[in-house]
């Protein structure tokens, strides 16, 4: 995840910008050197995860107490920590937990960059980004452990099931929004091939992130292609319509309490 978010904000943060030639490589041997706590960006520079769920990123490592109770802490708030690593498998726990149909959770992988545009950590610069990311490294290994146990509390044959109808369900899913025979969506595409501009997905520079567009041969009713077209609009313009649609019916709101007010 960290190659990732290195690639993602490697134009925005000014501690990947201190490495040489913007490597992070360069970044991970020595991340001390570069590192900028202080900067408007430093959350995405280290331990992003736990920043998000509202921890200190900059604990001292080896600080045990503060982990395990930050562990603790979000055990007793979440009653399932999803590992995207394991989507499916962590779709199977949280349909069991909201008695969902597996209709209720198919998806389209959205926001994937182009091959060209991944990076892979050789030799022991995996190692460097746990170790430089120790308390993410420790959230992840719990919960990815804790993952795990649930599934084994159901039995490999009803994971094996479970699994076995998302899968279903994202098959006509795809076959529904773009007439694919096959396991799922046809190849995504790149943002200069996709005509419609809102199924653009955002391109931070030298990143290409791919994303889809319904075929146009493909005739299905208006409902239907809502449906499709909400399952492959990027967040950015998707975020931008439900807080339109949130405003409109905050004025609305306002509008009748007025005239009950009035009347």
């Amino acid at each position: 995840m960290f190659e990732s978010l290195f690639t993602y904000y490697g134009r925005y943060s000014a501690s990947f910008q201190s490495a040489p030639n913007r490597s992070i490589a360069a970044f991970l041997r020595r991340p001390a050197s570069y590192y900028r706590p202080d900067e408007r960006f430093a959350m995405f520079a280290r331990n992003p995860l736990l920043f998000d769920l509202g921890g200190d990123p900059n604990r001292d490592p080896g600080d045990e107490a503060y982990i395990r109770g930050f562990i603790l802490g979000l055990e007793s708030v979440f009653s399932l920590v999803m590992v995207a690593e394991h989507f499916d498998e962590s779709l199977v726990l949280l349909r069991r937990l909201l008695a969902w149909e597996p209709e209720d959770l198919t998806y389209v992988r959205l926001n994937a960059r182009s091959q060209a545009s991944r990076a892979r950590l050789a030799g022991d610069l995996p190692d460097k980004a746990r170790g430089w990311n120790w308390l993410d490294t420790r959230l992840y290994r719990h919960f990815n452990a804790s993952l795990w146990a649930k599934l084994q509390a159901l039995g490999p044959r009803c994971v094996r099931r479970e699994l076995g109808l998302l899968r279903q369900a994202n098959r006509r899913l795809a076959s529904d929004c773009f007439g694919a025979t096959g396991a799922g969506p046809p190849p995504a595409l790149q943002a200069s091939q996709i005509q419609d501009k809102e199924l653009r997905p955002w391109q931070p520079g030298g990143v290409s992130i791919l994303g889809y567009e319904l075929p146009r041969n493909l005739s299905m009713p208006p409902s239907l292609a809502a449906s499709c077209l909400r399952f492959i609009t990027p967040e950015v313009p998707y975020s931008r319509r439900l807080l339109l649609k949130a405003a409109m019916r905050s004025r609305a709101q306002r509008r009748n309490k007025a005239s009950l007010e009035m009347g």
